[in-house]
């Protein structure tokens, strides 16, 4: 499961919400789509309305009618099945298959991906096994080899880039 949304608060008393999207599929968020969540008592919302909101969207989902139901749903995360996912070119991963690559400098284990920073220039999160951490920019000329399958990612660090004391 991957999280598309989160619910981020209640709007009004009619059972809307507010939710912040983690998705860049446009069509993720269209009357009838489905989501699993993390609450038990709301383990799998359909989405009846949706509209821009001022950091996202405002929505409405079956079934939910008032502010007391709503407000349940808060800070709970909306997610598909990883295998919903639009397929994607030769050469790009989603953040969720690279977090948790052992991280390696030619054969020499330096770390663990433990998060990638989307935005104009992506960029690993990576936790140094001597201590600290470093953001590598996700590029192929810092980042040649990316071994799903291996658990492993190979980068060439620029000078000062990591601190391997």
């Amino acid at each position: 499961m991957v999280m598309v949304g989160r619910i981020t608060r209640c709007r009004g008393v009619r059972g809307e919400v507010d939710v912040r999207v983690e998705s860049d599929d446009p069509d993720r968020f269209t009357p009838s789509a489905a989501f699993h969540t993390d609450r038990g008592a709301f383990p799998f919302l359909v989405l009846a309305e949706a509209r821009p909101g001022p950091k996202g969207l405002i929505a409405r989902f079956a079934g939910i009618t008032t502010i007391e139901a709503a407000s349940e749903l808060v800070g709970a995360d909306l997610l598909i099945e990883a295998d919903r996912r639009p397929p994607l070119e030769p050469d790009q991963f989603w953040p969720d298959q690279l977090i948790g690559l052992a991280v390696h400098v030619g054969s020499e284990p330096v770390g663990v991906v433990e998060d990638v920073i989307l935005g104009m220039q992506d960029r690993l999160v990576v936790s140094l096994r001597g201590g600290g951490a470093a953001e590598v920019p996700f590029v192929t000329a810092l980042v040649p080899e990316v071994d799903l399958a291996g658990g492993r990612l190979r980068i060439e660090p620029l000078d000062g880039l990591l601190d391997l004391r």
